[in-house]
């Protein structure tokens, strides 16, 4: 279950019963269940929950602590060690760490619930802010991060609210990778990046398009098929798409809404069809834009995109060849190297050992 999906179901329990509890994992150290980020979220009552920790006791012993904290009012942090006997009874990995902060959400704090699943569901960013310290502990805020954007939700002193925004904007954007602790004057505050869902546009349709919609939804992305062949863009060929467009391409492509969390991969049926794809969306803001091909087939788009008086530094930073090293040959296993590229960008480069295919491509300026 994705964050907007979380918190649309704390929204609802907000409104339904005016309180909730959310546990979030906010540190880990070695093999764990679940990583950073990973919520549960339990109803006022303690009657059912939704998300997951990792199942086992710890969920269970979270589970007790949301209703402790719910009594109390209080949030709470608490650390998990997975022994190697603990987890092999509970069916875990073992060896690992988890640290979880258990927060009370309560009636007043459903707008903030709401905004967050609102801004998720638009794939925008934000950060959720606790002070977890100090004479405000326990309230909350939901802070715009992107560029030029400036927004906040939630109850605080002016000045509080000011310093968060001044220091999670201080390294451009955005300053978490994931979760931080920012110590201001008379308060410390845990502060937790909210990503929107990933969304994925494939352009084309063919059977590499097919495998890879598989692939990439299974991932965790929304994705969405363009081509304009409407015998090949059709839901039967996509079942797991978000949606299918069987539009022409030109005209198509720079109208969908195209940002920070939009991957791009251009899988058409011919290079020129590839090419045109590429120059379309090349100045856009895409997290993620890939060309299939061969090196000596990437080498020849830019080259004549060169001519034509492209920036040679966006064309180095588009994934052709496309993929991570990994000895793909089928169309399936295709589709896998290319979602590993797409999830090695989308983590910031993770610890994987394969390089990508593009690292054998050198542009000439």
């Amino acid at each position: 279950m994705n964050n907007q999906q979380i918190f649309a179901a704390l929204a609802t329990a907000l409104a339904e019963d005016g309180r909730a509890a959310l546990g979030t994992v906010v540190a880990t150290r070695g093999s764990t269940p679940q990583k950073v980020g990973a919520k549960l979220m339990i109803c006022a009552a303690g009657s059912s929950s939704i998300g997951t920790l990792g199942g086992g006791c710890v969920e269970g012993q979270v589970w007790q602590e949301a209703i402790r904290a719910l009594n109390v009012g209080r949030p709470s942090f608490a650390s998990y060690e997975l022994s190697d006997d603990y987890a092999g009874d509970n069916g875990m990995i073992c060896g690992g760490t988890m640290e979880i902060m258990v927060d009370v959400w309560a009636a007043a704090d459903l707008p903030l619930a709401q905004r967050a699943a609102d801004e998720l569901a638009a794939g925008r960013s934000c950060v959720l802010a606790t002070v977890i310290e100090g004479d405000a502990l326990g309230v909350k805020l939901l802070l715009g991060t992107g560029r030029g954007e400036r927004w906040i939700v939630g109850e605080s002193e002016p000045a509080l609210a000011e310093a968060m925004l001044d220091a999670l904007h201080d390294g451009g954007s955005l300053g978490l990778r994931e979760t931080a602790v920012l110590d201001l004057p008379g308060a410390k505050v845990f502060c937790e990046s909210l990503r929107g869902q990933a969304e994925l546009i494939i352009v084309g349709a063919g059977h590499v398009a097919q495998a890879l919609c598989q692939v990439a939804s299974f991932a965790g992305f929304a994705v969405t098929v363009l081509d304009n062949r409407e015998r090949f863009a059709n839901a039967e060929r996509f079942p797991a798409a978000t949606q299918v467009l069987a539009e022409d391409i030109e005209p198509t492509l720079p109208q969908l809404a195209i940002g920070p969390q939009t991957y791009i991969v251009i899988v058409t049926r011919g290079h020129q069809f590839d090419e045109g794809a590429l120059r379309l969306i090349i100045d856009s803001s895409a997290a993620y834009i890939g060309m299939i091909g061969s090196r000596r087939k990437v080498l020849l788009v830019y080259k004549r995109m060169l001519a034509d008086g492209y920036d040679v530094a966006k064309l180095r930073h588009i994934y052709a060849p496309l993929g991570l090293e990994i000895g793909a040959e089928t169309v399936e296993e295709i589709a896998v190297s290319i979602v590993a590229e797409l999830i090695k960008v989308r983590r910031r480069g993770g610890n994987g050992a394969a390089g990508h295919m593009r690292d054998g491509v050198r542009i000439k300026d």
